[in-house]
């Protein structure tokens, strides 16, 4: 059994089975505690600017970028750009696929620092991401977007995902292995079958806020 090291006391957790789980290992029922991502705060700490790109934004997981060896040249113009080196897409061959069957793909570098990335997501027209975060940043500026399985080195599988979808009114989770298979038409596949979520969002946000236990500025 789960145990929490000290007491706490729990404003917020992300979804339906991490509540789930503190029930189990508080013995409280935690009626009050709200439930979203706070991710989903990115919107609002890094509001979309002009210059929206009609292009894919594609996201590997940190774990799969981290496991290419790459020199520190390398290294500092993928954090700086926020968009992986040519030489670290050939080196992850799915990515390097997905990037020749999309018009107009760009490889977001997911270990830039956060308003890079968010800045790279916001202006793109659709998401597939590996990695969870990629995919609430996406949601949270009204980017039709989908998970993409890619590799077996993201691990807790769809643990945290489900959990982050969980809050939503209408099952939003879509995952596509491109392990096996890349379709035709994946762009418009991506469009027509997302659910966008904006009304839930903005109470979702406002839920969060409503929660913090300490005196802000407000987001």
């Amino acid at each position: 059994n789960e145990k929490l090291s000290r007491r706490v006391k729990i404003h917020a957790v992300r979804g339906l089975r991490t509540l789930e789980r503190m029930r189990k290992m508080t013995g409280a029922a935690l009626e009050n505690v709200v439930l979203g991502d706070p991710g989903l705060f990115a919107s609002k700490i890094y509001p979309s600017g002009d210059g929206k790109n009609d292009v894919c934004g594609i996201i590997p997981h940190h774990a799969e970028v981290a496991s290419v060896s790459r020199s520190a040249e390398v290294v500092s113009y993928e954090r700086e750009s926020g968009f992986l080196h040519p030489s670290t897409v050939a080196a992850l061959p799915l990515y390097a696929r997905l990037a020749r069957a999309i018009p107009e793909a760009v490889i977001i570098n997911p270990e830039s620092s956060s308003a890079v990335v968010v800045r790279n997501i916001s202006r793109c027209a659709t998401i597939l991401s590996s990695a969870m975060h990629g995919l609430i940043v996406s949601d949270c500026y009204g980017i039709p977007n989908i998970r993409i399985s890619a590799s077996d080195l993201v691990a807790g599988g769809d643990y945290k995902f489900r959990d982050y979808y969980s809050v939503f009114n209408r099952d939003r989770y879509r995952v596509l292995d491109v392990r096996t298979d890349i379709p035709a038409g994946l762009l418009e596949f991506v469009k027509n079958g997302y659910v966008d979520a904006a009304d839930e969002i903005v109470e979702i946000q406002g839920n969060l806020m409503r929660s913090f236990p300490y005196a802000s500025q407000g987001i």
